[in-house]
């Protein structure tokens, strides 16, 4: 039971946010709407991606930090591929995601601290060997992907809101 529950929290509280964030600030730098089947299929291959390359990493094939570099890489490329975006802007909506993730870390590891204090704070980070420590870690980390969905979205709409702004009055111009 508790393994389904790691799985579960793991892929639909971790993985799948996170990736459907990464989708929202690509398809915001790129002017495309949420409301199309690619946006879906971009956040499955994205979510896809970063369990394979996470299983890769804890399976000691690739380094702690190079995984994440692999993932944004893969991104950026189904971006490019599968999605037929310019490169630019593939690859700046990463970055700008992976700011915005690394942010969102630290606003949630900097409550948590204030909340369990530094060192069980650590413990909880680092306690992974496991079934129990890998459940704690992985629910620490359900407030971060949360919040980044909820910036990027808040963007995104913000974004849109601006494009049709724009559009509206280049037509009133062009009467």
């Amino acid at each position: 039971m508790k393994l389904a529950l790691f799985l579960l929290t793991d892929l639909l509280l971790g993985y799948v946010p996170q990736a459907a964030g990464c989708a929202v600030c690509l398809f915001m730098f790129v002017k495309e709407s949420l409301r199309t089947r690619k946006f879906l299929i971009t956040t499955c291959f994205y979510s896809m991606v970063a369990v394979v390359i996470r299983l890769a990493y804890t399976w000691k094939l690739i380094d702690f930090g190079f995984h994440t570099v692999v993932i944004w890489a893969i991104f950026v490329l189904i971006a490019i591929a599968y999605n037929r975006y310019p490169v630019v802007q593939s690859t700046f909506s990463i970055l700008v995601s992976g700011v915005l993730i690394t942010v969102s870390e630290l606003i949630t590891a900097g409550i948590l601290v204030l909340i369990y204090g530094e060192k069980n704070f650590t413990n909880m980070m680092n306690n992974t060997e496991t079934l129990d420590g890998k459940l704690v870690k992985a629910w620490c980390g359900v407030p971060t992907n949360i919040l980044f969905l909820i910036i990027v979205l808040v963007a995104y709409f913000v974004a849109r809101r601006r494009w049709k702004k724009n559009s509206e009055a280049t037509q009133n111009v062009t009467q």
